[in-house]
């Protein structure tokens, strides 16, 4: 999702509830888990900058 653009972030709980099967509840915990450990995954990803 995030590289087609079809969403950003905050629209993507429908898509995460359709695609795996779950209740909205844990589609909201498994999107805050993956904005939580993005810059983990990804630490280039905002230009080298570190985030506080």
């Amino acid at each position: 999702m995030r590289e087609s653009g079809v969403t950003n972030m905050f629209g993507a709980c429908p898509y995460l509830e359709e695609a795996f099967g779950l209740d909205p509840r844990a589609a909201r915990e498994v999107l805050a888990y993956w904005m939580r450990t993005f810059s983990a995954r990804h630490p280039r990803e905002d230009g080298g900058r570190e985030r506080p």
